[in-house]
């Protein structure tokens, strides 16, 4: 993959607001909301910037942009850190060939991976990234 690539990370299993909230609290830092560090020493991604949500279902979600990269490793560890929790990661990479993946961890282990490439992946990106003037 190359050039900018688009993450949102959804983090679901919290039975209530204040289990999300401590959770969000425990990977926030000082330069990022989503510093993965924290949670655990041998989790090295910190992006520049991310935004993030609660849902309805106090689901966490992040959104963030990488370059040439994404954290797949990283994603993959932190759901056998916290096994109890359902991690969904969508990476889009609208660059070259345009490439979509999903990832969908449960219980610490891989249940799904889709890939899908071309046209798709990047009319999404020009739709994230506000590509109209």
């Amino acid at each position: 993959m190359e050039g900018s690539i688009i993450n949102q990370v959804e983090i679901s299993g919290f039975l209530t607001e204040k289990e999300a909230e401590k959770f969000r609290k425990k990977i926030k830092s000082f330069k990022s909301v989503f510093h993965l560090s924290k949670m655990d020493k041998t989790l090295q991604f910190l992006p520049e910037e991310a935004s993030w949500k609660m849902k309805e279902d106090f689901s966490l979600v992040y959104l963030f942009l990488t370059d040439d990269t994404y954290p797949e490793k990283e994603i993959s560890s932190l759901s056998q850190v916290e096994k109890s929790l359902s991690i969904r990661h969508l990476i889009i990479s609208p660059s070259g060939e345009g490439d979509i993946i999903f990832y969908d961890y449960e219980n610490g282990n891989l249940s799904e991976k889709k890939e899908v490439k071309g046209g798709t992946a990047q009319m999404l990106g020009d739709l994230v990234k506000g590509g109209f003037k």
